[in-house]
């Protein structure tokens, strides 16, 4: 292993968080996969490395770090290359309020019922729970219609931590028939994701996910 190390797995949204960060940053690392593209089949010396076996995992050194939030601050604030958090303090602070909404209310939604159940669980051979996901749509709306006046105001120049940690959730979410009606449907959000997958390294580490392989 090198100096700088990450572990976690190819699908999951926030080790590509992570792995965003550091492309942005353009910070040299190995990353580790400790489980199947989905997150199964975690491998036994991932145990022990987070107490609630989540990813990522940043080892840097004899340091080492859990919680992506944490790891993205981290590395922008270690390493050279573009700043991640704006010096100005109401952006800095609207970043850390898009960050919280995306952790307590959209990636819930989106990803951990929506994506999970809709595009996940026929991985595992797993029938979808309709009702559940029928129950998920409005707060799924809610979450599109909470962003949308912040990412508004945004000036789009260059991504942020904020940027980094929508992005993967965005994917999964516009993977959906209806979540992409509903990205559409709020301008400043479909114009934000837009941008942002116009970015290279955006493409390159949040990049459209090609089910039929997976499923194999």
């Amino acid at each position: 292993m090198s100096e700088l190390n990450l572990f976690g797995y190819e699908g999951s949204t926030y080790t590509r968080m992570a792995r965003l960060a550091l492309a942005l940053k353009d910070v040299a690392y190995d990353f580790i996969e400790v489980a199947a593209w989905d997150g199964t089949e975690k491998l036994p010396e991932h145990i022990g490395m987070h107490p609630f076996l989540k990813v990522p995992v940043l080892q840097h050194g004899d340091f080492q770090l859990f919680e992506t939030a944490a790891i993205t601050q981290y590395l922008d604030e270690t390493f050279d290359g573009p700043p991640l958090q704006p010096s100005v303090v109401k952006e800095r602070t609207r970043m850390r309020q898009l960050i919280g909404i995306h952790d307590n209310y959209v990636q819930p939604s989106w990803v951990r019922v929506l994506a999970s159940q809709i595009l996940f669980n026929p991985l595992y051979g797993e029938s979808t729970d309709e009702d559940l996901v029928a129950m998920t749509w409005p707060e799924a709306e809610r979450g599109a219609d909470a962003l949308e006046p912040l990412l508004a105001e945004r000036a789009m120049i260059a991504p942020d931590l904020a940027d980094i940690q929508l992005a993967p959730t965005a994917l999964y979410f516009s993977e959906l028939d209806r979540g992409v009606e509903i990205i559409n449907s709020h301008s400043a959000l479909s114009d934000w994701w837009r941008w942002l997958q116009s970015i290279a390294a955006v493409r390159e580490i949040v990049h459209p996910t090609n089910w039929e392989s997976v499923s194999n």
